[in-house]
């Protein structure tokens, strides 16, 4: 006989509010105090904690997207670990096939890409 399952609905408040930190599926579960087949188990069994995670997801990306934004000119930021992580945890890609004018996959161009963003933001500041 199965035990009864510990879940409430503070569970969902308390992983929503983690991702919205940017904290991972593996950290909520961790903070949870449950292992991994019960996260998933949760995910599965109570509709409202699956809605709260797939928001929670979508969180977690906003707020790692924000240190990249926010921190761009911060010569402490260590972007190749930001982009490592983006790339890992939101299966971000280096490389976009355009399939229309080109068979060769398009490399995304990181430098000019960066020079374009900062000049963006003095353009928008200079206006302000």
């Amino acid at each position: 006989m199965a035990r009864p399952s510990i879940y409430q609905p503070k569970h969902g408040k308390l992983a929503l509010a983690l991702m919205a930190e940017g904290a991972s599926k593996v950290e909520v579960a961790v903070a949870l105090g449950i292992s991994r087949d019960t996260f998933y188990r949760w995910i599965d069994t109570y509709p409202e904690f699956s809605d709260t995670i797939k928001d929670g997801e979508w969180l977690s990306q906003a707020w790692w997207e924000k240190q990249g934004r926010t921190n761009i000119d911060n010569k402490q930021f260590n972007t190749a670990l930001w982009y490592i992580n983006m790339k890992n945890r939101f299966n971000w890609s280096d490389n976009v096939k355009i399939t229309e004018q080109s068979e060769k996959p398009a490399k995304a161009n990181l430098n000019a890409i960066s020079a374009w963003a900062k000049s963006l933001k003095n353009d928008m500041v200079s206006t302000l």
